[in-house]
């Protein structure tokens, strides 16, 4: 009797102890020191993130188990308590807006031990009437690596970055020609941007070859007359006169992207992909490696729910992606399931 009354019971607690394990509460760090003459006495905050959910995934335990980073507190109530800790007694009556554009964890397990990424991009605003007007931008990436455990090291990392980035604002006051925001305006600040990029709003696209984002973007070409053999727009086959003029072929680790025939194609370390605009937003399917890096930045955490963890360094894996409009990274929104072998020997370019 006393076992069939004790088991149940053992059977919850493990079960609310596994579930508790799956998580990790994320806390900012409050500041050591005060500033002096603080502009500003209040914050608020645009959460404007793709996945506001959480702050990525980690990795816990002995077995490196996938955990989920999610706020101890509602994060605009953590904002506010960080700006707490960093103004004086002293501080004027102006108000800050912190829109949070990307903010997100990831580690993995290499060789050489454990890698943990933070990607962060955000933008600070301060309050004028009813708008606001922008002062500084935050657009990083923090990369570390341990032996032994790197949670920890990477998530007082992001913490103090977000700290500093706030610290950093309140002796800033908006220059006198900055442009006043409106709230909504803030919160799709994508568009606007998007409105000033001649990429995002050509009706045709310029053939040629674009060697930067920067050119791509303008829809300048470092170079015309592109030309292929037989209409491949594959490595080997894609041509560009040199200054002689004679035909070489366009080097994929010295291209961003191409124009063909009027149908633009991004240049990654494995080919050519072709480019389609949905919503506003460039995006192709294409091979990449898998772990995060400042060219492929890992920031939508639904890659993660499909594949449980990241692979180990070195490992490849077709991925949907798209162009950041900001600065040309490429962003990994979720994993192409791979198809099963037929043992047809087809080998793609059908």
């Amino acid at each position: 009797m006393y076992k069939k009354t004790i088991s149940p019971i053992l059977l919850v607690l493990f079960c609310a102890n596994a579930y508790a394990q799956n998580k990790v509460n994320f806390e900012i760090a409050l500041s050591e020191t005060k500033t002096s003459h603080s502009l500003y006495n209040s914050i608020d905050l645009a959460d404007t993130r793709t996945d506001t959910n959480n702050f990525g995934y980690v990795q816990t335990g002995v077995y490196n188990k996938v955990t989920t980073v999610i706020p101890h507190n509602p994060f605009s109530a953590e904002i506010k308590r960080v700006l707490a800790s960093l103004v004086s007694a002293d501080a004027g009556n102006g108000e800050l807006l912190l829109q949070l554009r990307q903010f997100s964890f990831a580690e993995l397990t290499g060789v050489l031990g454990e890698y943990g990424y933070c990607t962060v991009k955000a933008e600070m605003y301060v309050k004028n009437g009813t708008g606001y007007q922008k002062t500084t931008s935050l657009d990083t990436l923090v990369q570390l690596r341990s032996s032994i455990d790197v949670t920890n090291p990477l998530l007082r990392s992001g913490s103090r970055l977000l700290t500093a980035f706030i610290q950093a604002n309140l002796t800033l006051p908006a220059a006198n020609d900055a442009r006043v925001y409106t709230y909504n305006e803030v919160v799709h600040i994508d568009s606007i941007e998007k409105k000033a990029l001649p990429l995002y709003n050509a009706g045709t696209y310029t053939n040629g070859l674009y060697l930067t984002y920067q050119s791509f973007k303008n829809q300048l070409p470092d170079k015309r007359g592109l030309t292929t053999e037989n209409d491949y727009v594959h490595p080997g086959f894609v041509k560009i006169a040199d200054e002689k003029g004679k035909l070489r072929d366009v080097k994929l680790k010295k291209t961003y992207a191409i124009v063909y025939k009027g149908m633009p194609y991004i240049a990654t370390e494995f080919g050519f992909y072709p480019l389609t605009k949905i919503n506003n937003e460039f995006t192709f399917t294409g091979m990449a490696k898998t772990p995060p890096s400042i060219a492929t930045l890992i920031v939508v955490n639904g890659m993660f729910g499909a594949t449980g963890t990241l692979a180990n360094s070195g490992d490849e894996d077709t991925f949907e992606m798209k162009i950041d409009h900001q600065n040309g990274s490429l962003i990994k929104l979720k994993v192409i399931p791979k198809p099963k072998t037929t043992g047809s020997g087809n080998d793609g370019w059908d």
